[in-house]
């Protein structure tokens, strides 16, 4: 072998060696397959302006899909107006993700507030859910993703089960329901009884040829020994 050769197959295993590995892919989150809630109200606001506060590791920015955004889709893909007054106001009262001694941890809140159409409070919904998981690798970023989306995954599944059992609760009379109404029963032939002609008569008795009673031969003993009478013809009794 050359020594341009050898120098060329160094080369190629060399950058093969620094080739940077694949990024991983992440999923959108989804929740258009879940039951909508109709909300007697005529307009939905989100206010997803939450930014983190104080001193503390937020790493929410790691995140494949920031947590706001998936709030936001969880009430775009499931709340839904069924009124023609009244408005109903969506607001994300935390959403961290904070490293902390080798460990990220989520603290997620919302709620979920009813105004009648004066502008005034007609009621409140409030959720909260906290999770965390063990850091694998803090110095790798794809690491860390993985970690963070899986805690992510977790959460907002949680969140999507309490945020909906409590506006059912809290809000009961301002749900309406998503279930179509069942189809009305087709309508029943009706038949005038009074007019129903007789039953006919059977085809097998109306073809049936009528026979003449058959006269039977009985012999009879003579008081006499050894002598007998005539046969005498029995007819059946007649018909009363």
């Amino acid at each position: 072998m050359t020594l341009a050769r050898r120098a060329a197959l160094c080369l190629v295993v060399l950058l093969a060696a620094c080739k940077a590995p694949e990024k991983p892919v992440f999923e959108a989150f989804d929740f258009y397959y879940l039951t909508k809630i109709k909300l007697n109200v005529a307009t939905i606001e989100i206010d997803d302006g939450w930014v983190p506060r104080g001193s503390a590791g937020h790493v929410e920015y790691l995140a494949p899909t920031r947590p706001t955004k998936a709030m936001r889709l969880m009430v775009e893909h499931r709340l839904v107006t069924g009124g023609t007054a009244g408005q109903a106001v969506f607001r994300i009262d935390d959403a961290s993700i904070i490293l902390f001694r080798g460990r990220f941890e989520g603290s997620f809140a919302v709620h979920l507030e009813l105004l009648d159409p004066e502008g005034q409070p007609a009621g409140m919904a409030n959720a909260r859910v906290r999770d965390s998981v063990a850091a694998r690798d803090e110095e790798d970023q794809s690491a860390s993703q993985v970690d963070i989306e899986g805690l992510m995954r977790r959460m907002m599944e949680k969140l999507n089960v309490e945020f909906e059992y409590q506006v059912r609760q809290a809000l009961k009379s301002q749900v309406q329901t998503t279930t179509p109404a069942a189809p009305e029963p087709e309508a029943i032939d009706k038949q005038d009884l009074t007019t129903v002609p007789p039953p006919a008569a059977d085809a097998a008795s109306d073809s049936a040829p009528v026979l003449a009673p058959v006269l039977a031969p009985v012999l009879t003993l003579s008081p006499q020994p050894g002598v007998l009478r005539p046969p005498m013809l029995l007819a059946p009794p007649a018909t009363p």
